[in-house]
């Protein structure tokens, strides 16, 4: 099967990487478990729908990569780029019921510098 999306994650000015960091400091089977949800969105993109992906209420261009595994509940927020791309920005635990303000403010500050930036950092 050919993936449909070209999905990447955010890197900063020192070419860090925010989400792939939150997702290597992961045990194994959570790590699998993001991994998993994250071929979803590369194969179908947004069309996956709940229980998966939702636009975040309140946030123009951020959407929510759903992923829950034996009661944790993780979120990668990421943006649409265009009709075939997807940006992962930020990635939390959800340990509450809504989503933090700040940690939205994260992702859309994020895709600001991601599209700031004069040469965008895809992966090879």
């Amino acid at each position: 099967m050919t993936a449909g999306y070209n999905v990447f994650f955010y890197a900063d000015h020192r070419n860090r990487r925010p989400v792939e960091e939150f997702i290597d400091a992961l045990p194994t089977a959570d790590q699998v478990s993001i991994l998993r949800t994250t071929l979803l969105l590369k194969a179908m993109g947004v069309s996956m729908g709940m229980p998966h992906t939702k636009k975040l209420k309140g946030a123009d261009t951020i959407w929510e990569l759903r992923c829950d595994r034996n009661g944790r509940n993780f979120r990668i927020f990421y943006n649409p780029l265009g009709q075939a791309e997807y940006i992962l920005l930020h990635a939390i635990v959800k340990p509450q019921r809504e989503i933090r303000i700040e940690d939205v403010q994260i992702a859309e500050s994020r895709l600001l510098d991601f599209l700031s930036q004069s040469t965008h950092k895809r992966p090879a």
